[in-house]
């Protein structure tokens, strides 16, 4: 991740390039120390060369196989120089929802320290908006926001940095109070009363 797919694609042909490497240092060796073994020897050496090489053509089969199956738009990422950390910012930057873009939180905040100063602004414009309106910024979404990029009314509503845990739970124990009361009254619609069943 921190040096871009084209390290991932890099690895696996050294991978089998080195595969190569060790059984020319096993033969290298071997031939040192030959002696009435020599013949039995040289067989080894021969069914490793072929081992190795057809596994490195089935792996190069398998991975063209996969390039040419694989969506098209993703291609690239195997041979992009894009780090893990530029990619989530790109795509926090590209997303076309606030509900994709919350998804930037999903990871370490090492990521996204690069744009820290956007997602506080954008937390602070859209908070009132989305406690309001949207069903999905639940308190487990809020939990995974770290306490520094909370607007400073919010952070002060949850009690602060050492209040914030406490309150989270709270959040989320009313919540599942809430989906709760709501589940028994969708059961409550779709199971008929005994009264009518006995009728």
């Amino acid at each position: 991740m921190e040096l871009g797919g084209i390290c991932w694609t890099a690895n696996m042909f050294a991978n089998q390039a080195f595969s190569f490497i060790a059984v020319h240092l096993y033969n290298t060796y071997t031939m040192e120390v030959k002696g009435d073994d020599a013949e039995e020897e040289n067989v080894i050496v021969q069914n490793l060369w072929l081992i190795v090489s057809s596994l490195l053509f089935l792996s190069m089969l398998c991975f063209g196989i996969f390039m040419a199956l694989i969506n098209k738009d993703y291609r690239h990422t195997f041979y992009s120089t894009i780090t893990g950390k530029a990619f989530l910012c790109e795509t926090w930057g590209n997303a076309k929802t606030d509900r994709e873009k919350m998804n930037v939180f999903s990871k370490h905040k090492s990521y996204y320290k690069s744009i820290n100063r956007e997602l506080k602004e954008w937390l602070d414009i859209n908070w009132d908006k989305w406690t309001d309106e949207e069903d999905w910024f639940t308190a487990k979404k809020i939990k995974k926001i770290p306490a520094e990029l909370l607007p400073d009314r919010v952070l002060e509503k949850l009690g602060g940095i050492k209040g914030r845990k406490a309150s989270i739970v709270k959040m989320e124990i009313a919540e599942e109070v809430q989906i709760d009361k709501v589940r028994r009254a969708t059961a409550a619609l779709l199971v008929p009363p005994p009264a009518a069943v006995a009728g």
